[in-house]
């Protein structure tokens, strides 16, 4: 599909067959052959009368162990361990994947998933090991902020609080409209300054989570009895260097900006006195110059009862327009003279979103198939440009998991790879 493409083009998705998402149990031999295997629809009209064997209504399928042995090895074991049966891919996102070495609070969102009931009738109602994870007002307890932690992060940073949103309704698929989505974490602060940000992996352990099987329905560790086939889910996060230790305090930290946006500004002042007729200077430099420009670059800070030094002065950061196509991340340095030794005083985060991205539209976020659905039943979305584009942009079409999902037309038209490439110009 390489010819340009003015306006949005409609894409069809297709379920493969309901012999990999069906109801396993109608190919058992005693069951009969299932309504929807097409494969063998003539099997089950050539007879309806009762036989021996238990069978009613339609005949037995010839080769129903066929049927069996022909499915994926997942949907398989999916007949034993419903962890294995989930229909998409659960998923984590954070707010904004960042958290300083201080310590702040994060918002969790899970996709295809959700998390374990907070609410009284669910405690009431679950074993002792999944009230375990609540007191008995229904707020989560250690042992629920032990599930969640950083792998990979600094010293210290811990879960020391969690706000469980209620129960969000008709939203993130079918299985978890109505169940808990949204979590506010906390961590403490670290106890090692860092010197740099480091990368590191939220987890949220695996007992508090429900998952989405493909029949709408939810199940987990806890609330099946089976820990085995489950996974953690897990996120990328970023821990950035605090302030809390620096001479200078700061305030409406961290900066976030579109490159070709407004301008942001923040607050600064000294910590402490730093003695009466004493003078601080503040050096302001960003460590990248072709991403943001500062004003003022310097400031003046004087001690003593009548000082400036916990006076607030504020910075204003404006984005820079480049070409590069990407985002910038970087810290605005404060370098101090006046105080002795103490030359650092302290840095201030600041994240430049590109504004040269071509913004795609969709207009459905996700597609639902159920194991009634016939063999290739489509369901269509529409894949639009935000805005006019200055030259051509590909973007590929492309399903990630072929067994389950084709792209079966666009814009009416049978693709011709199975990851079709769409032009808009």
């Amino acid at each position: 599909m390489g010819q340009p493409l003015n306006g949005a083009a409609v894409i069809h998705a297709q379920g493969i067959c309901e012999k990999e998402r069906g109801q396993l149990a109608r190919f058992r031999p005693s069951a009969g052959v299932s309504s929807t295997c097409r494969e063998h629809e003539a099997t089950r009209r050539s007879g309806s009368r009762r036989r021996s064997g238990g069978v009613r209504g339609d005949r037995l399928c010839p080769r129903w162990l066929t049927c069996l042995l022909g499915l994926p090895l997942t949907a398989l074991l999916a007949f034993h361990n419903p962890a294995i049966a989930q229909t998409a891919a659960p998923s984590l996102e954070i707010s904004v994947a960042e958290l300083s070495a201080d310590g702040g609070t994060i918002r969790l969102t899970t996709k295809n998933s959700a998390f374990i009931g907070a609410d009284i009738a669910d405690i009431v109602h679950r074993d002792a090991t999944y009230r375990g994870y609540f007191d008995t007002s229904g707020n989560p307890t250690g042992a629920f902020r032990d599930k969640i932690f950083l792998a990979g992060g600094p010293a210290g940073m811990e879960v020391s609080s969690i706000t469980m949103f209620p129960r969000t309704q008709n939203t993130n698929g079918v299985g978890a409209s109505n169940h808990h989505v949204l979590v506010d974490v906390t961590f403490s602060a670290s106890t090692s300054p860092l010197t740099s940000d480091v990368p590191v992996t939220l987890t949220v352990h695996r007992d508090l989570v429900l998952f989405l099987n493909s029949d709408g329905t939810m199940s987990g560790p806890l609330v099946n009895g089976d820990r085995a086939g489950w996974i953690n889910l897990t996120a990328p996060l970023t821990v950035t260097r605090g302030v809390s230790d620096a001479p200078l305090e700061f305030a409406e930290i961290p900066i976030r900006l579109t490159e070709d946006g407004a301008a942001a500004t923040y607050r600064t002042a000294l910590r402490q006195d730093p003695g009466n007729g004493k003078t601080v200077t503040v050096t302001i430099s960003p460590t990248d110059t072709g991403a943001v420009t500062v004003s003022p670059k310097t400031l003046t800070f004087t001690g003593g009862n009548m000082g400036s030094w916990q006076t607030p002065r504020r910075i204003t950061v404006a984005p820079v327009v480049d070409a590069d196509g990407a985002d910038e991340a970087l810290y605005i340095e404060h370098s101090l003279s006046g105080l002795g030794s103490v030359t650092n005083g302290g840095s201030v985060r600041v994240t430049v979103a590109d504004g040269n991205g071509i913004g795609v539209l969709v207009s459905r976020r996700s597609l639902t198939y159920y194991s009634n659905h016939a063999r290739g039943a489509e369901r269509s979305y529409d894949l639009r440009l935000a805005t006019p584009p200055g030259s051509p942009v590909n973007i590929t079409v492309a399903s990630d998991n072929a067994s389950r999902v084709s792209i079966a037309k666009i814009d009416g038209q049978t693709p011709g790879s199975v990851s079709p490439v769409l032009t808009f110009d």
